[in-house]
């Protein structure tokens, strides 16, 4: 199932040497490429390194390691995010060996975990709405389902199918593996999932429940037009934090 068309490639390894390689799959979305080359070595992960220091620029590939030496994910300084976490990487891996595709769930919106907001930010939202986790909606998709639903900047997604998800990274993978059972279900790529979104709306200070119908993909996507929504000035406190760029896919919480 999956639409990657592969090519030959040449690998350079750590012992110097080059090997042929196989592109087996590229998944847009996360920009990851998957190779496969047969070698008679074994490959160690770095655990530390001296090398990182606190604003350093790493290349598309390179390790994200942790003060303890902990391997966070992979760098990959794209539009959408700085670096992949290892939890999205492993994730991909296991979809591909099990159902030779990367598929997910495409959700017509940018989110930020209200966890990685500035303390006043938060604190804001706390005392006016008495709300304290949850994913902030910072740009809807226009002509999405979700901007057919009514879903606006601003708003805060509080759970999804009844499951909450502090952190971004907790949301792609439940995008993935919401992907994952539908496949092993019978459907692929082009299908329809619904899923049960609890949200509170900011300009109405209401909780609502509502159908959000997504498409099952494995092309990248894309928010395009953003809605904006119009804002009284009483809604511009209440939703100016959504309009912060937070790099989403780093808040690995």
């Amino acid at each position: 199932m999956g639409r990657c068309a592969t090519g030959k490639v040449l690998i350079h390894l750590l012992d110097d040497t080059i090997q042929k390689g196989t592109l087996i799959n590229y998944q847009k979305h996360y920009n990851i490429t998957l190779f496969e080359v047969v070698v008679k070595m074994s490959a160690e992960l770095p655990l530390s390194t001296e090398l990182i220091e606190y604003g350093q620029e790493f290349g598309t590939g390179g390790s994200v390691i942790d003060t303890k030496g902990g391997v966070l994910g992979m760098a990959n300084p794209t539009p959408r995010a700085a670096f992949i976490p290892t939890p999205l990487i492993l994730r991909c891996l296991r979809m591909w060996r099990d159902l030779k595709c990367v598929p997910r769930l495409h959700l017509g919106l940018k989110v930020s975990s209200i966890k990685f907001l500035h303390s006043s930010h938060k604190e804001k939202i706390s005392r006016k709405f008495n709300i304290n986790a949850g994913l902030i909606v910072q740009e809807v998709s226009e002509g999405s389902a979700a901007e057919k639903i009514g879903i606006r900047n601003g708003d805060v997604i509080e759970s999804l199918n009844e499951k909450c998800f502090p952190t971004t990274v907790e949301l792609e993978i439940m995008l993935l593996r919401t992907c994952e059972h539908c496949v092993e279900k019978g459907g692929g790529l082009g299908s329809n999932v619904d899923l049960t979104v609890g949200l509170f709306q900011t300009r109405k200070e209401k909780r609502c429940t509502k159908k959000l119908t997504l498409n099952v993909s494995d092309d990248l996507e894309v928010i395009a037009g953003a809605i904006e929504g119009k804002l009284e000035k009483e809604d511009v406190d209440a939703v100016a934090f959504a309009h912060r760029k937070i790099p989403s896919t780093m808040q690995t919480g």
